[in-house]
């Protein structure tokens, strides 16, 4: 029983001596002490501008990447300007058209016989005809006469 106990301190002591020899082994080689071994650790945190770039994972089936394509907006030029062309006339004055606007009170030249005549307009009618009264002529003389007729003076 005494050697059995003994054998199983002899083993528990040599378990315990062998994980402690290695190091102490190290550190002495033919009687003087030897440099700890170089080991390579990585630091504990590298910074990200240290750290290697990361290349994207590419795909599996190692296709070609076309980018899309590029869109330049240009905006529209402006559209001209209307030509507004003066409104036709001759030596009697504008002539006055169907979508010309009329105020009462408004001075008009009005073609009578082989003349024109100063008037004003009294109202425009529905039909487009215009009630006009000649200056300087009684109330017996006013006529409803239609725009072709009708001059404006300049």
């Amino acid at each position: 029983m005494k050697s059995s106990l003994s054998l199983l301190a002899a083993v528990a002591s040599l378990s315990a001596l062998s994980l402690a020899a290695p190091a102490e082994a190290q550190s002495f080689y033919r009687g003087r002490p030897m440099r700890a071994p170089m080991v390579a650790t990585p630091p504990a945190y590298v910074p990200s501008s240290f750290a290697p770039p990361v290349p994207a994972p590419r795909p599996f089936f190692h296709r070609i990447q076309r980018r899309a394509p590029v869109v330049i907006v240009v905006p529209a030029p402006a559209p001209p300007a209307p030509v507004v062309a003066p409104p036709p006339s001759d030596e009697h004055g504008v002539l006055v058209l169907g979508r010309t606007c009329l105020t009462e009170g408004q001075a008009v030249r009005v073609e009578w016989g082989a003349g024109y005549h100063n008037a004003q307009v009294i109202r425009v009618n529905a039909d487009g005809t215009v009630q006009v009264h000649y200056t300087g002529w009684s109330a017996m003389w006013d006529e409803s006469v239609p725009r072709y007729r009708l001059r404006l003076p300049r």
